[in-house]
């Protein structure tokens, strides 16, 4: 039974989907740390968009005082108007069933405890920020996600942003 050379071994650097040495069989990929950086990227990355369009700050990571099981990526409130943002990371080109009912189910559970003048002044922001080959199918993204949230019953945008675009700004 053959041993498994260091030759044969797939790099945990990250640095590239190209195979190591004379190896053909494997490629290197980004570790789970990795790709949880570059999601905490994008999310800064679409708050600060969000923020500079709209002139106004957001509140980051915040729950709401009487819903402390949810949390949402930003606020930014103003006496009744507020504006709610969730950031999705995608390299791979979709966004799970799962993550969609789960913004969904976090979404309408606070929509449905405010009062209805609040809920008037209330925009929901789900951002999905497509990476590597995903960018590539980007409107692709945005088409079925956006018929998926024209069914959600509240006031709720989807966008769809390019890592690359995003980071031109840094």
């Amino acid at each position: 039974e053959e041993v498994a050379q260091p030759s044969d071994l797939i790099s945990t650097n990250g640095t590239g989907s190209e195979p190591i040495c004379d190896n053909r069989d494997f490629i290197s990929r980004p570790s789970y740390g990795q790709i949880a950086a570059q999601a905490s990227l994008a999310e800064d990355l679409v708050i600060t968009r969000l923020a500079s369009e709209r002139r106004t700050q957001f509140a980051r990571n915040v729950s709401p005082v009487a819903m402390p099981s949810i949390m949402f990526d930003a606020v930014a409130k103003d006496g009744n108007n507020q504006i709610i943002v969730e950031v999705k990371y995608t390299r791979g080109g979709f966004i799970s069933i799962r993550n969609m009912d789960s913004a969904k189910s976090t979404f309408t559970s606070y929509y449905n405890s405010l009062s209805d003048v609040t809920k008037r002044g209330t925009l929901f922001i789900l951002a999905i920020v497509c990476d590597g080959d995903a960018e590539d199918n980007a409107s692709r993204i945005e088409v079925k996600c956006s018929s998926i949230i024209s069914e959600w019953n509240i006031p709720v945008q989807i966008r769809v942003y390019r890592m690359s675009e995003l980071k031109k700004v840094i």
